[in-house]
């Protein structure tokens, strides 16, 4: 089935059934959708083929929980926002992103990011290396960062590879996510 072809990254599956008409906004019996496992397992290639056939950055599951709930890494979690994932969206125990990942505490990297994009939102937060970092969100308002934008970020040069490892992926199937992920890791990160 698509959900579990999109939780291995089974990229010409998913393509199959987004071929045969399957609705990649639809939920399983458990609540999950391709969305969240794309975005859960960091699946990059695998969420740009999704969004570019109408993926839902923002479905949300029985829980009220879109992908930016289940992501557990940062350069995931940036990616999610500069497509257009709401970051002060609430599920449906009125928790954000960021209170469900604080609530976690499995993901620091996370919950660091989500801290510089969630509105009102700050606290100390100790990163993986034992440093410590306090982040501090803008304002009251929703912030909203789109694809466009975020390219502009990234050096020329990322652009180039990462446009060169999509189209590799699209043309020969071959999961090149963790190269995505170094270069979205490279320019947020420094």
């Amino acid at each position: 089935n698509i959900f579990l072809a999109a939780s291995e990254n089974d990229l010409e599956t998913v393509k199959q059934h987004i071929s045969a008409g399957a609705d990649i906004n639809a939920l399983d019996e458990h609540g999950y959708s391709c969305m969240h496992a794309a975005a859960s397992y960091a699946h990059l290639t695998l969420l740009d083929l999704l969004v570019a056939h109408g993926g839902d950055l923002n479905l949300q599951d029985h829980e009220g929980d879109t992908p930016l709930f289940v992501v557990e890494t940062a350069p995931m979690a940036a990616l999610l926002i500069s497509c257009g994932a709401d970051p002060a969206h609430r599920n449906k125990e009125g928790k954000t992103a960021l209170a469900h990942h604080r609530e976690e505490d499995e993901f620091p990297e996370v919950i660091a990011y989500l801290q510089t994009v969630t509105p009102g939102e700050s606290e100390q937060v100790v990163l993986p290396n034992g440093s410590t970092a306090a982040y501090t969100a803008a304002g009251d308002a929703t912030v909203q960062v789109d694809a466009e934008e975020a390219m502009h970020a990234l050096s020329q040069e990322q652009r180039d590879q990462i446009d060169a490892l999509m189209r590799q992926s699209q043309e020969d199937g071959v999961n090149r996510d963790a190269a995505l992920s170094r270069i979205i890791e490279s320019a947020l990160l420094g």
